[in-house]
């Protein structure tokens, strides 16, 4: 793990240079040949961020796909092409990790801001 001491020590500036330069602070006075050398040393030891180094690799936020039925449950066992229809849907969903939110018309907000969460 590169910190940005060890950037600053093979740059030949301070520490502090070295963050401002990489977190782009524009009121920074520095050349831009020296801006380039922090950057490409920093690339050079695979520098990460502090926020990028703690993140784990493998945690996603899911996805939510709302289905928004027309039908009441009732309803939907008697028509064999919806319910095809709909464990298709959910069947290709699953298969690219979509989470998918039921939501029956008749109990459905009638407010759009509502559903945003499922976006």
């Amino acid at each position: 793990m590169v910190t940005l001491k060890q950037i600053a020590s093979a740059v030949g500036v301070s520490s502090a240079t070295v963050s401002r330069v990489l977190n782009f602070d524009e009121t920074l006075s520095v050349t831009s040949q020296t801006r380039q050398t922090i950057i490409e040393t920093a690339e050079a030891m695979n520098y990460a961020t502090p926020r990028n180094r703690n993140r784990n690799p493998f945690a996603t936020t899911a996805t939510k796909v709302a289905l928004v039925h027309f039908l009441r449950p009732d309803q939907e066992l008697a028509d064999p092409y919806y319910v095809s229809l709909r464990l298709g849907i959910e069947s290709r969903c699953a298969h690219h990790k979509l989470e998918t939110v039921k939501i029956y018309y008749t109990a459905a907000p009638r407010d759009p801001k509502l559903l945003r969460a499922t976006s």
